[in-house]
């Protein structure tokens, strides 16, 4: 009897203790990246877009947009109005714009699709940009900024 008593002790005792986690060294904590979507100023009253094309590759580098065309990588920027007409996904890395011209028509993009659109490309200046801060400005390419249209959106 004494014998089981002790083992029946020293089993709830094993049983209850706890070991605390170990850290490992060298372990690297990923410190999330939110992506900074670039907007330029249409007018309110008259949200008008520029009808000549932009085209290329979408592409995602440290939490900023770009479009790839013709070895080039182009800040990527997108109508301020009509408000929530780009939403972008960061989980999945995903783009959608909703088509000016009939807001119940979305198109997906995934970094590295295509697009075919209105827009035009430009120098980078600061007064086109409608929310520049210092996030926004570490997204401006030297090679200058394309700016994306909604109304005549293409998936290539």
């Amino acid at each position: 009897m004494k014998k089981l008593l002790t083992l029946a002790l020293a089993l709830s005792i094993i049983g209850c203790t706890t070991t605390q986690p170990t850290i490992q060294i060298g372990q690297s904590v990923t410190k999330s990246t939110q992506t900074q979507i670039l907007y330029y100023w249409v007018h309110p009253q008259n949200p008008v877009q520029m009808l000549s094309v932009v085209s290329g590759e979408f592409y995602w580098e440290d939490g900023c947009i770009y479009l790839l065309q013709n070895g080039k990588k182009f800040t990527a920027q997108f109508p301020e109005l009509p408000k929530d007409s780009v939403v972008w996904n960061e989980q999945r890395r995903t783009l959608a714009l909703k088509n000016a011209n009939n807001l119940s028509e979305t198109v997906e993009f995934q970094m590295g699709d295509m697009i075919h659109t209105n827009g035009y490309y430009s120098a980078y200046m600061a007064e086109k940009i409608a929310n520049t801060d210092e996030q926004g400005r570490k997204c401006l390419s030297p090679d200058g900024m394309a700016n994306i249209g909604t109304v005549s959106i293409e998936k290539l």
